[in-house]
């Protein structure tokens, strides 16, 4: 038995050769790292607005920027990001496999088979070759406007059923009020005199 005279003596000898937790080797946190920059370029802009999503610290986000040494997600990091940002462990982990969780192609794949899909469309409707492929965008353009359409119409859905549930018929007097309707109370009263029915 070896005797032991430094506290970290055991400690280094033990994660060199024995199990536990290892840390992922240097190309390989690279290439996570930057998969991760990737997806949160191309899906928030900035790992700011993706920090707002999921709420983690700064400076856990700014390890997975370091040029020299960047630090990988944890596993309770990857369970938020699987789950809030939908992403897709293997893709992230692996490179395999589509971006997001649930997709059945990957985002290239996507956009390709939707800018080929509508231009087949558009040649089938009798539209010229020429003008087609000049006026349909890059696929990625394309899914990115529709994405933005549906964000705006999914805004304008919930604002106008907010509006319906504040002017709607008035709460019962006998049902005991829950803390949400005694708050929606007064405004929808104001607001029943500002927007006659």
């Amino acid at each position: 038995m070896k005797r032991v005279t430094k506290r970290g003596r055991l400690r280094r000898e033990r994660q060199a050769t024995g199990p536990g937790r290892r840390k992922v080797p240097a190309p390989e946190a690279t290439r996570i790292c930057a998969r991760l920059r990737q997806f949160v370029r191309e899906h928030y802009g900035t790992l700011y607005e993706l920090r707002e999503v999921i709420g983690l610290p700064k400076s856990t986000m700014q390890g997975w920027t370091r040029s020299k040494g960047p630090q990988t997600p944890d596993t309770a990091t990857l369970l938020v990001l699987a789950r809030e940002a939908r992403l897709s462990l293997n893709w992230l982990l692996l490179g395999e496999g589509p971006e997001r969780r649930g997709a059945l192609l990957t985002d290239v794949e996507l956009h390709d088979a939707l800018r080929r899909t509508l231009i087949a469309d558009l040649l089938g409707g009798g539209a010229n070759e020429l003008m087609v492929e000049r006026v349909v965008p890059a696929g990625r353009t394309l899914y990115r406007r529709i994405v933005q359409d549906y964000a705006r119409l999914l805004k304008r859905l919930t604002m106008d059923v907010g509006m319906r549930v504040l002017l709607g018929p008035p709460l019962k007097k006998s049902a005991p009020a829950t803390r949400k309707a005694r708050r929606i109370m007064p405004l929808r009263d104001a607001l029943r005199g500002a927007f006659p029915p």
